[in-house]
């Protein structure tokens, strides 16, 4: 009947969707973010549970979702040294040395590899990961210093890098403010509470993974001055317990 035909060409009426041009202009853009939320949050949940019980294939498993969550953003990556700092400080002294190595090893040799290839002049330069790279350096903010200090008036010619990189900082706060909501509310009454600590250390992973990605969101911003709103989505996440 009819109802069996329209469930026969659900396939096809999603793949309309997802192929006409005027739904799709940024649905790349939404698909990498859909994609890296999901492999990062995998990842420190699969942490959590590897740490009640260290093991090799588990480590591996935690670090695979993770490079998963980097193939749709390289910035994900960042998150392996909020895992080294969340095992450094809770880990037993007895074990941290080989959870450490569990953990680091591969993307220690990994990072090593990237950094070589890349100031080695191997990586495609117009490439996107060699464009991470390239936030790294200052050049592009003194370029933008230079310009800006043209436009300001003669007495501020000297600040116009400290102008730049406090308000390229702001775009941070403003956005998370903007996108936590009615949410803002609670997390006041978090910090408020005299048991914060405990909360935070509690969940020290996520707050770990809240300071790696604030990181990564600073150095995005003083490169471009810009902050879209989804860009703050893995904050939002991390942030849940917290609110």
């Amino acid at each position: 009947g009819i109802e069996s035909r329209q469930r026969e060409i659900a396939w096809a009426a999603c793949l309309t969707v997802l192929a006409l041009p005027g739904l799709n202009e940024y649905r790349n853009e939404l698909l990498r973010e859909f994609g890296c939320w999901f492999f990062v949050m995998l990842s420190l949940w699969l942490a959590q549970r590897w740490s009640n019980r260290p093991r090799w294939t588990g480590a591996f498993v935690v670090q695979a979702a993770l490079g998963a969550a980097a193939l749709f953003r390289p910035e994900a990556l960042a998150l392996f040294p909020a895992l080294i700092a969340w095992q450094w400080f809770e880990a037993p002294k007895d074990e941290r040395r080989l959870r450490l190595i569990m953990l680091g090893a591969l993307p220690f040799v990994g990072a090593t590899l990237l950094g070589a290839l890349y100031y080695g002049g191997e990586l495609d330069h117009t490439g996107r990961l060699a464009g991470e790279f390239n936030r790294i350096s200052t050049a592009r903010f003194d370029a933008k210093a230079q310009t800006l200090a043209g436009a300001l008036i003669e007495y501020a010619h000297d600040q116009a890098r400290t102008i730049l990189f406090f308000g390229s900082l702001a775009l941070i706060p403003v956005k998370l403010f903007q996108k936590f909501g009615i949410f803002l509310l609670p997390l006041v009454f978090f910090f408020a509470d005299k048991d914060w600590r405990y909360t935070v250390q509690r969940h020290a992973l996520l707050a770990w993974a809240i300071a790696a990605h604030l990181l990564v969101l600073a150095v995005f911003v003083l490169d471009v001055q810009f902050l879209a709103g989804r860009y703050v989505g893995l904050m939002l996440l991390f942030s849940t317990p917290f609110s």
